[in-house]
């Protein structure tokens, strides 16, 4: 009886019941509804008909949705497109997508690009997130050779037991001759049980062992120079740093989230439904 908003609600019911093409054929037929575009996204998307999908999101990206411009962007990403991947991630970061902000920053650090990787990890990195924390000390430890910039971000990941922080911290202790620093570290990541931590720590022992018996050798202690001869000389590479695992937010925050016209403006007339009600209190007698 002319109440559009009826085939966006019938949409919802149909998918509710996992009758998906019956939905998508309500929400067609309101498809310059925001919500509607989004929902088609959805169920097109859920198809793997991506072509379809990205037509749907992208008429409710041009209607505002920041959140439809990041659902664009990681299917280009899953497609292999990381140029329209960073075109829609930084759309959706103009409504203050957290998350499109770690993704721009993990495909420019993939590819090289240190800089921008930094400029989009320091807002999500402000915001506590783990992962965007410990890529940014990475890129101040290994690009920028800034030591205690690096410490400071490694730091505030590390706080949050993020186990590539902790050896990343051992590692750049090392590279500064700090060996009691380092050693802290990789003791700490032993207790979370880290074999690469263990493994440096051992290394880390070993090289006192060996300065040590080089120490007693000089001075011709005992049979000290024929243990020294037997010991092998292990090679450590101290610039092979960890990536900590990709970590999102749950929810991006500031996100727009589009909530469906439920409660209807409607004119209706009710007060005939009550003429012949009754209201006298009935006895039974």
């Amino acid at each position: 009886n002319g109440c559009r908003e009826s085939f966006e609600n019938l949409g919802d019911l149909y998918y509710k019941t996992d009758e998906k093409e019956k939905a998508l054929s309500f929400y067609l037929r309101q498809s310059d509804s925001v919500g509607c575009q989004i929902k088609i996204g959805n169920i097109y998307e859920e198809f793997e008909n991506y072509d379809e999908s990205i037509i749907w999101y992208k008429k409710a990206s041009e209607s505002g949705d920041s959140n439809s411009s990041y659902k664009i962007a990681q299917i280009y990403m899953d497609l292999g497109d990381n140029e329209e991947a960073k075109k829609y991630f930084k759309i959706a970061t103009s409504k203050n997508n957290i998350n499109a902000y770690i993704y721009l920053g993990k495909l420019y650090f993939d590819e090289g690009k240190y800089e921008e990787a930094k400029k989009y990890f320091e807002i999500p990195a402000n915001d506590a997130n783990t992962y965007s924390e410990h890529m940014l000390g990475l890129i101040y430890d290994i690009h920028y050779k800034e030591y205690d910039n690096a410490k400071y971000w490694y730091e505030k990941s590390r706080s949050k037991k993020c186990i590539e922080s902790i050896y990343n911290l051992g590692l750049l202790n090392l590279r500064l001759n700090e060996y009691n620093e380092a050693e802290k570290y990789f003791k700490e990541g032993l207790r979370f049980e880290d074999s690469r931590c263990e493994y440096m720590l051992a290394w880390l022992y070993y090289k006192k062992s060996l300065d040590m018996y080089t120490s007693l050798g000089n001075r011709n202690y005992e049979d000290s120079k024929d243990i020294l001869s037997k010991m092998p000389n292990l090679n450590i590479d101290f610039h092979k740093s960890l990536i900590a695992q990709f970590e999102l937010e749950e929810r991006a925050k500031d996100d727009d989230e589009y909530v469906p016209i439920y409660i209807l403006d409607i004119n209706e007339d009710i007060e005939n439904m009550f003429e012949e009600s009754i209201t006298d209190m009935i006895i039974d007698k």
